[in-house]
C-alpha cells in the first residue's frame, strides 16, 4: 500500500453522509453521493460501504497497490453502493487493461465465452 494514501475514516462525517444518502434516496432525487479523496484504503473502502454512506465508492488501485485487493474492495462495495475502480493520470497500456479485467472480473455478470 502506498504509505501517502493512508487515511482515516471520519465517523461523524460518515454518519452525515450516511443521512445525506438518505435523504437524496426518499426525495427520488437523480444526484448521487460520491466518494473520493477520504476513502483509500481498503478499510476505508469496508466502512463506507458498510455504512451506506455513498452511492458511488471510487475505488484507486494505485493506492490499494495490487489487483487483488482491487477486487476485494469492489466485491466489498457492490452489495450497497456502485464501484468506480481506475488507475491514475499517467496510464500506459497495460495499467489501463488491469482495472477492465478487474471490473469483468467481479461484475458478477456472465460475458461472451463463458458457460
Amino acid at each position: 500500500m502506498c504509505p501517502v494514501a493512508r487515511s482515516t475514516l471520519n465517523v461523524p462525517r460518515t454518519t452525515a453522509r450516511l443521512k445525506r444518502s438518505a435523504i437524496l434516496d426518499t426525495r427520488g432525487s437523480n444526484a448521487r453521493i460520491v466518494v473520493d479523496e477520504q476513502c483509500n484504503t481498503l478499510d476505508d473502502i469496508r466502512q463506507f460501504a458498510s455504512a451506506k454512506a455513498a452511492h458511488l465508492i471510487q475505488i484507486k488501485m494505485p493506492d490499494l497497490g495490487s489487483v487483488a485487493e482491487s477486487a476485494t474492495a469492489v466485491l466489498g462495495a457492490r452489495n450497497t453502493a456502485s464501484a468506480y475502480l481506475g488507475g491514475s493520470c499517467i496510464e500506459t497500456d497495460l495499467s489501463a487493461r488491469a482495472p477492465v479485467n478487474a471490473a469483468v472480473a467481479t461484475s458478477g455478470r456472465r460475458h461472451a465465452g463463458q458457460a
